[in-house]
C-alpha cells in the first residue's frame, strides 16, 4: 500500500490495523464461552494485527503513525461482543503505549463513549497522553445487529442530536476529530447524509455543512442548522 501510494504522490501517514475488534462481525470469537462474564478473546486477537502493522510501519521509510482502536461503541459486555474498556483494559501495555491516538464509533443514538474511553486509556498510565478521534458517526434507523446506537427514524430529531453531540465533543479537549461514516445512504446501514439514488438530501447534512465546507476549524461553533 506504501508503494502503491507513492506512486500517486499520497502520503499516508495514519493506519489503523482493524476495523471493530470489539464487534463479532469483525473478530470471532470475542469470548471463549457465551456469556458476557467470560474473558474477553478480542484484546488478544487484535494485538497480534496490530503488532504486525506495527513492525511494518517501522520497518518502511517514510513517517508513518499508529491509530489504535476504531472500536464499536459498545460500553457493556455481552456474550457475543466485548466493551471497549474491556479491549482497552487487555491490550500488551506497550502496544497500548506505542500510540498517542485511539479511533472510536460513535453513533447518534447512542451514548457518548468518550468518558468511559478516556477513564480507560488512563487507567493504562501511558506516559503520552491520549487524543480521541471518532472516525465513525452518524444518525439513523441503523440495524441493531450492526450498531449499539438506537435507531432514531426522525430525521430531523437526529439531526438536532448529532448537533448537540458534534458540539460537545468540539468543546472537548480530549476529541480532535469526528468523521461522518458515510455520505451516500447505504441500504443495509443507513445513516447517509444522502439517499441512496442521490436525490435527496437528509437533515443531517445541513449540520455537517455547518460544520465543515468554508468554515475554519478553528471557528467559534456554528449555529444548530437542522
Amino acid at each position: 500500500m506504501l508503494a502503491e501510494a507513492a506512486q500517486v504522490g499520497a502520503q499516508l501517514t495514519y493506519w489503523s490495523p482493524w476495523n471493530e475488534p470489539n464487534h463479532p462481525y469483525f473478530l470471532s470469537p470475542q469470548r471463549g464461552t457465551c456469556a458476557a462474564g467470560a474473558p474477553s478473546l478480542a484484546p488478544a486477537g487484535y494485538a497480534a494485527i496490530a503488532e504486525a502493522l506495527e513492525q511494518a510501519l517501522a520497518a518502511a521509510p517514510g513517517d508513518q503513525r499508529l491509530v489504535l482502536g476504531d472500536a464499536a461503541g459498545l460500553l457493556q459486555p455481552t456474550a457475543s461482543a466485548s466493551s471497549v474498556q474491556e479491549l482497552i483494559a487487555g491490550l500488551p501495555r506497550e502496544l497500548i503505549c506505542a500510540s498517542t491516538i485511539w479511533a472510536q464509533h460513535a453513533y447518534i443514538g447512542g451514548p457518548d463513549p468518550v468518558d468511559a474511553v478516556a477513564r480507560a486509556l488512563a487507567a493504562r498510565g501511558c506516559p503520552s497522553p491520549y487524543t480521541i478521534w471518532i472516525t465513525e458517526t452518524g444518525v439513523g434507523p441503523a440495524p441493531s445487529d450492526l450498531s449499539g446506537a438506537r435507531a432514531i427514524a426522525d430525521g430531523r430529531k437526529g439531526c438536532e442530536a448529532l448537533q448537540a453531540r458534534l458540539r460537545r465533543w468540539y468543546d472537548d479537549p480530549r476529541v480532535s476529530a469526528a468523521f461522518q461514516y458515510t455520505e451516500r445512504e447505504d441500504d443495509r446501514f443507513p445513516t447517509g447524509l444522502v439517499s441512496t439514488d442521490l436525490r435527496r438530501a437528509r437533515p443531517a447534512l445541513a449540520a455537517w455543512t455547518a460544520w465543515g465546507g468554508a468554515r475554519a476549524p478553528a471557528a467559534p461553533a456554528p449555529a444548530p442548522a437542522c
